[in-house]
Order: C-alpha cells, then sequence, then structure tokens
C-alpha cells in the first residue's frame, strides 16, 4: 500500500503519520508525533483464530508478547479487502548476532508460552484410540505406497535418475518409518497407562525474527498469525522441520534449545514419544515421491531429484537430533561397584 492508504488505516487509531517506513513487505515503521508504531498486515485466509488467540494471551497473564492496540472503535485490527492491518508499538530487535543465544532465548520464550497458556483434561479412550489406529492406518498406507513404487522402478528396464536415488535410499527410509512408528506405539502405552492430555497456545511460526528485546533486556515474542491451540510438540516440530532443512548437519545446538525449553515446560513421557515420533517419521520423501507419480509435467526430472536429496538430508538431520534426544533423556549407566573378596 502507498502511504495514503496505509494513513487511511492509521485513522482508524486517530493517529496521523509524519514519516512511513517500509521495514518489510508486512511491516511499516510509522512515525508519529507521539511515538513510533509498528503497522503490521497478514492475508486473513492464512490467520488462524486470530482474536480468540489474542485474548487467551492476555487472560493467561501472558506478558511476554508485544501488545495489539485496538482502534478507536474497539476493533482488533483493520480489513482492507483479503489483509488485515494491526497496530503495535515499535521495539526494535536490540538482539546479539549469537545466532545459538538467539535460539536459547527464543525456546525459553516459547517454553514459558506453554507454560502460561497450557490445560490439562482426561484424554478418553475412544478418542486416543482413534487418534493411533488412523495415524497407524495413514502411515502403513503411506508405507505401501512407497513400496510399490520402488518394486515398480526396480522392475523398469531403465530407471529414471528419480527412481534410482529414490532405491538408494529406500533402507534409511524404511528404518526411519519403521522407528518413528514404534516411538508412535510408545506413545500409546503411555497415553494408556496415564490418560492425561495437554495443549498450549502454539506460537505457530517460531523463528529468531519472531523475538525482539526492549532496551530492558526484556524479550518479546512478536507474529502470533499462525497461532493454535495444541500439543506443544507441534511447535516444536514445525521449528525443527524449517531448521533442518538444509545441507546435512548435526545439529548439537538443537539438543541445547530443547533442553532450554524443557527447564521451563517439561514435555511428558507421551508427549515425548510423540515428539520422537514426528520428527523421526519420513514424511517429506512420502510426500515427494507421491508428487513425482501424479506429476504432471510442471517440474523437470532434475527438480525432483534436487528435491528428493534435500528431503532425504531432512530426513537425516532430524534423525541425528533424534538419536542426540534419546541420548540426554536417558538415565546415565550406573557405576558398577568393585567386588570385595
Amino acid at each position: 500500500m502507498n502511504r495514503e492508504e496505509l494513513q487511511s488505516v492509521l485513522n482508524e487509531y486517530r493517529i496521523h503519520a509524519t514519516y512511513i517506513e517500509h521495514i518489510t513487505d508486512r511491516v511499516a515503521k510509522v512515525h508519529t508525533e507521539k511515538g513510533t508504531y509498528a503497522l503490521k498486515n497478514a492475508v486473513i485466509k492464512e490467520l488462524g483464530d486470530f482474536s480468540r488467540f489474542h485474548s487467551m494471551l492476555i487472560e493467561t497473564g501472558f506478558k511476554y508478547y508485544i501488545p495489539i492496540y485496538p482502534t478507536a472503535e474497539n476493533h482488533l485490527y483493520v480489513q482492507r479487502g483479503e489483509e488485515i492491518y494491526y497496530l503495535m508499538p515499535w521495539v526494535p530487535r536490540n538482539m546479539r548476532d549469537d545466532q545459538n543465544h538467539m535460539h536459547l532465548e527464543l525456546f525459553q520464550a516459547v517454553g514459558n508460552l506453554h507454560q502460561r497458556t497450557k490445560k490439562e483434561w482426561t484424554f478418553e479412550q475412544a478418542n486416543y484410540e482413534k487418534l493411533y489406529e488412523a495415524t497407524i492406518e495413514k502411515w502403513e498406507k503411506d508405507e505401501q505406497l512407497f513400496e510399490q513404487f520402488v518394486e515398480r522402478s526396480e522392475k523398469s528396464w531403465y530407471m529414471s535418475p528419480f527412481e534410482l536415488q529414490v532405491i538408494m535410499y529406500f533402507n534409511e527410509t524404511k528404518q526411519a518409518y519403521h522407528f518413528a512408528k514404534e516411538k508412535f506405539q510408545d506413545w500409546y502405552e503411555a497415553i494408556k497407562e496415564n490418560p492425561i492430555a495437554r495443549g498450549v497456545l502454539n506460537h505457530g511460526h517460531l523463528s529468531p525474527s519472531h523475538l525482539v528485546k526492549d532496551d530492558q533486556n526484556q524479550y518479546y515474542l512478536i507474529n502470533f498469525e499462525r497461532s493454535q491451540f495444541a500439543s506443544p510438540v507441534h511447535d516444536l516440530i514445525t521449528f525443527l522441520h524449517r531448521k533442518l532443512t538444509s545441507f546435512p548437519v548435526q545439529c548439537d545446538e538443537c539438543v541445547q534449545w530443547l533442553d532450554k525449553y524443557e527447564q521451563i515446560f517439561p514435555l511428558s513421557e507421551a508427549e515425548n514419544k510423540m515428539f520422537l515420533s514426528y520428527l523421526a517419521y519420513p514424511n517429506p520423501i512420502f510426500q515427494i515421491v507421491k508428487q513425482y507419480e501424479e506429476r504432471e509435467g510442471k517440474r523437470s526430472e532434475r527438480d525432483y531429484c534436487q528435491r528428493l536429496i534435500r528431503r532425504y538430508w531432512l530426513m537425516k538431520n532430524c534423525e541425528y537430533v533424534v538419536m542426540k534426544w534419546m541420548q540426554q533423556k536417558s538415565p546415565p549407566p550406573q557405576s558398577e561397584t568393585p567386588s570385595t573378596s
């Protein structure tokens, strides 16, 4: 939007801008005689239940977020077509350049968010059995389609580069699948033994860029546009999948971040089993194989091969974090007492 259009939004707040600075495509820094504000816009179809979850932050007393100013008519945001605009105080990021420190701050913040907004309830047997059966059924179908693709590829007189690549990754993908399935079965046993479910307000798009710090060294989370009420595992999995979608890396720092999170909000036994299961599950590989079979000429063979290898790297990066996290969670071996004569 140009300056005149943005000023029409600001008029809803009875604010007159002396200067508007475009920071990103979605954020404008608004300078006025009375102070500086951040004007953020978002696409409506990408929002969750924005108003309800904003109310939850207020009701639960979570204070580590940048408040949203209501309009003069006491609305949370201003709508213009398919987009909304909301106003906040401007807080400079003031973050250190140390990436590991920034991520530790982020996981401390989300741990506080989950701790403050948690709700517990009894997980009815019919409900957790339904979830378990539906998940296992979907995963077994994924495995079947994957195996069928490999079998057809092996019967081909000449395999395509993509088919050959899938076969190269077959054994490791199957190992990841069986590990994930085993951990999900462990989750089922754990929830049967202690049928307590927990839901928290998930931020929905964790990123160091969504953490700011003021001059008093206090951190705040911003951008709750994709927030949702769900298992705490959701925030952790979605963040790690984005972080680990990279070249091969052994992310020891990821384990440090998880440890920082659990210092504030420890996962239950069932939640930890679910976390390990979902992080290990090779869904990205299953999905790219499915897309390859259903292709309609929109992507080249080379493009599919590149996407496959990136998803293979993601699977191996996740595998490393899973193994290191399990090692950290395992109790240390007991030292043997030497026998006395």
